[in-house]
Parts: structure tokens; sequence; C-alpha cells
């Protein structure tokens, strides 16, 4: 392999990573509501050290009920990010990227007065400039949430994603405490892994933090959150981001 390229590689993958790891919105609702909701959308936006951040939108359609009910679920989503990754080991040399990828999934949502579930899968595109190099990519994309109540006054979430473009995999999990006036918080934790080529090593981004949720303004649920990240590649950081999920 070209000295240039096997160089240029680990950087790629750290970019990936930073580029995929988004503390995306709750993309389930809470359970125990009701109503007659068809729609739902949820958005993030975050920035984080190494000059990056990343806009994600949502939409989650139950075309044969209520969102709030089980039944089918299909999902729009998009998302863009920017992102500084390290192009040079040797050098230390930082390049400039950015991306975009579209998916649309298809999969099933589970709901009971404690627990909402909801499995999705699909296709996904890509595009990305990495120090100059423009590069498209199609693969299948895979999420599975879940949000529940273990009691009256506690709240848990998790999410997984897997992605065939470059074998990109997200796990989050957030717990929480309810507060008087409704709104949740506690701490929250996000790992992204990546593995693309038979001679590169897995490479992972580390983010601990703490969350604010269900701020709430009319029909949407606002939530913030921030804490400390570690990429392999170049070092320790901060992030913060905001949400909103409504329907």
């Amino acid at each position: 392999m070209p000295e240039a390229r096997r160089k240029f590689l680990p950087g790629l993958a750290a970019a990936l990573l930073l580029q995929q790891g988004v503390a995306y919105a709750f993309d389930v609702p809470p359970p125990g509501r009701l109503g007659e909701d068809r729609v739902t959308v949820d958005a993030s936006l975050e920035t984080m050290s190494f000059r990056t951040g990343s806009l994600d939108v949502n939409v989650t359609l139950a075309p044969l009920g209520s969102i709030y009910a089980s039944g089918l679920r299909v999902r729009l989503g998009a998302g863009r990010s920017w992102y500084d990754f390290l192009a040079n080991d040797a050098e230390g040399r930082i390049a400039r990227g950015f991306g975009f990828e579209g998916n649309l999934l298809v999969g099933y949502s589970i709901t009971t007065t404690r627990l909402n579930l909801v499995g999705l899968i699909g296709v996904a595109s890509s595009e990305t400039t990495d120090q100059g190099l423009n590069r498209a990519d199609h693969g299948a994309k895979a999420v599975m949430s879940v949000f529940a109540r273990p009691t009256d006054r506690t709240m848990a979430y998790a999410s997984f994603s897997h992605s065939t473009i470059r074998t990109t995999s997200q796990m989050q999990v957030k717990f929480g405490t309810t507060m008087a006036n409704g709104l949740q918080v506690g701490p929250e934790a996000n790992l992204v892994w990546h593995r693309s080529y038979p001679w590169n090593a897995s490479t992972s981004s580390w983010r601990v933090g703490v969350h604010l949720s269900s701020i709430r303004l009319g029909p949407w649920y606002f939530g913030v959150s921030g804490g400390w990240l570690r990429d392999r590649d170049l070092g320790d950081g901060h992030y913060i981001g905001t949400s909103i999920y409504g329907s």
C-alpha cells in the first residue's frame, strides 16, 4: 500500500467517527403517552472540540395508526457534519472534512405503558469531502432504540445504530430522574467505533456527560447535554448539544 494512503486512512477513520458521533434526540416517544398523531420529528445540533459539529433530522411516520401505539414505522433521516481530523500521523497534520448522510428505514414499534421499543432497517447514502477527496457511498443501516420508565420518577433511554458504510456503529445511553416540574436530568454516554479495513485496527470515540431533557414548549420537547470526549487520534475535548422532539 502506498505510504501516503496508509497515513491517511487512520485520519479518515477518525473523521468518520467524529462525523457519526452524534448525541441524537430521543427518536421514540416516551412510554405512557396517548394521542392520535401519526408523525414525529426529532432533531439535534451539536458542537464538539476539533472544530467539529453536526445537524441531524429524523421524520418518523406511523402509516397505519397512532405513533403512540404498536405498529409499522417508516423513517426518513438526514444529517450534515463538519470536522477536523488527523490527516498525517507522523507530521501531526490536521485536515478539514464535511459529510452528508440520508437514509430511509422501515420497521416496527412495540409500545407499552412502561416501555417503547422501535427497530428499523433500510438503505443509507453518504457523501464526504475529506482533505479535498470526494467520496460517495451506499449501504444498509439499522437502528434500535428503547425508552423506558422503570418507575414514575426514573427514565432510561438506549439506542444502537450500525451502518455498512465503512462499518460504523454507535451506542448511546441516557439515564435520568424526573423532577417535580417534569424535567429529566441524569448522565449519558456515547461510544462510536469503526472497522473498515483489514489492516486498520478498530478506532473508537468516547463521550460522557450529563443531559437535561423534557423541557416542554407546546407540543415540542427540548433537551440540552454536554460533557467530555476522547478521540483516539485527536485527544481529549468537550461537547455540547441541543435536541428537539415533537409530534
